[in-house]
C-alpha cells in the first residue's frame, strides 16, 4: 500500500472526521508542518513534524494512523517517509517523544514500535528517542 504525503494549509479542509480533530488537536507553532496521509486517495493517516531551527533533529509531533489501518505497515512507511523529509532537510538525525494519542495503545508500545525501527534513548533529549540517519 503505498502512501503519500500532502502538507496542509492553513485553508486545508480534512474530510476524514477522526483525522480532522487530530489536527485541531495538535499543537500549533510556527515550526510544525501538519500532512495529512493519502492511500488510493484515502484519508488514512496524520502527521505532525517539527522543522526547529538551529538543531541537529527533525523533531517528529505525531503519527496518528486511523485504526482500521493500522498492523498493515502504514505507519513503518510514513515513518520512513519522515526521515527521508528529515535527511533532504540536512538533519542528521530523528527525535521524537514515544506518547500515545490513543486512549488504547499504551505507551510502552509505542517505544517498542519505535525501538524496532531502529529509535534509541537520546543522549541529549530528556525523555526522548532518536535515530541517527
Amino acid at each position: 500500500m503505498e502512501v503519500v504525503l500532502k502538507e496542509l494549509a492553513r485553508d486545508s479542509v480534512i474530510k476524514d472526521r477522526v483525522l480532522r480533530k487530530r489536527a485541531r488537536d495538535c499543537a500549533r507553532i510556527s515550526f510544525t508542518k501538519h500532512y495529512v496521509v493519502f492511500s488510493d486517495e484515502k484519508e488514512i493517516a496524520y502527521l505532525a513534524i517539527d522543522h526547529m531551527p538551529g538543531t541537529d533533529y527533525l523533531l517528529l509531533y505525531e503519527i496518528f494512523i486511523k485504526k482500521e489501518y493500522r498492523n498493515k505497515g502504514i505507519g513503518s512507511r510514513v515513518l520512513a517517509r519522515v526521515e527521508s523529509i528529515a535527511g533532504e532537510l540536512g538533519y542528521s538525525k530523528v527525535a521524537l517523544h514515544a506518547e500515545s494519542f490513543d486512549k488504547d495503545i499504551p505507551k510502552k508500545s509505542i517505544e517498542n514500535w519505535y525501538i524496532k525501527r531502529g529509535y534509541s534513548p537520546s543522549e541529549s533529549l530528556e525523555k526522548a528517542l532518536e535515530k541517527i540517519l
